[in-house]
């Protein structure tokens, strides 16, 4: 991992949480070691926005990856999601919407508008990834995945637990009915296997034409 300015951390109220957030503006001059993005000025470069998966993940594994963008160019954000790191609130209580709206109003409140995004998800953030690409639309430049999840919009409100969820090495056992419901929906149909991303609204797919919450 390389090694660079520890990016600042501050709170955002958002969905009647408190949320852990970290930001790099993009950096005056590259770092030994890593090459700066030529070709655009900074204010053209997407802000690059790094979602968390569930259960032990937090916003704090990304702080050499945040550097690494902002060396680059791009305003980097994270940020931890309710029941997860420094972040207010209980993990059974999250829930795929209660993802989308965190992250949608993280992005609103931190990035200019109008500025590109560059969203990169893992795990779980799969399918907030999708559910902002459905919403954002052609303002998503570019999207990085790391071993997606997507789930069937019958999961969208399910709670991830009754009270009772343990979380442990990243898994979430003895989660009870909310999470077999998750498990046991099928995938989003015309989403390619290997990435896990619906098609952009109006080029069919269940999501089609379809805002998150809408």
């Amino acid at each position: 991992m390389s090694r660079g300015r520890t990016a600042p951390h501050f709170t955002f109220a958002c969905d009647g949480e408190l949320l852990s957030c970290a930001a790099l503006d993009p950096a005056v001059e590259a770092r030994p070691g890593v090459e700066a993005n030529p070709g655009a000025e900074d204010g053209d470069r997407p802000a690059a926005v790094l979602l968390h998966g569930a259960g032990t993940s937090d916003e704090g594994r990304f702080s050499g990856l945040l550097g690494d963008l902002a060396a680059r160019g791009h305003q980097a954000l994270c940020f931890d999601f309710s029941g997860h790191g420094a972040s207010s609130g209980r993990l059974p209580h999250l829930s795929l919407r209660r993802r989308f709206t965190q992250a949608r109003a993280v992005i609103d409140a931190h990035v200019p508008p109008g500025r590109r995004l560059l969203l990169i998800g893992f795990s779980m953030s799969g399918q907030t990834v999708a559910d902002l690409v459905a919403h954002y639309g052609s303002r998503v430049a570019a999207i990085g995945l790391c071993a997606p999840a997507v789930y069937d919009r019958a999961a969208w409100d399910v709670p991830f637990g009754d009270g009772s969820l343990g979380c442990h090495g990243g898994m979430l056992p003895n989660a009870g009915r909310a999470v077999e419901r998750m498990a046991a929906a099928p995938p989003l149909s015309g989403c390619p296997p290997t990435l896990g991303v619906p098609r952009p609204p109006g080029r069919g797919g269940p999501w089609a034409g379809r805002r998150p919450g809408a």
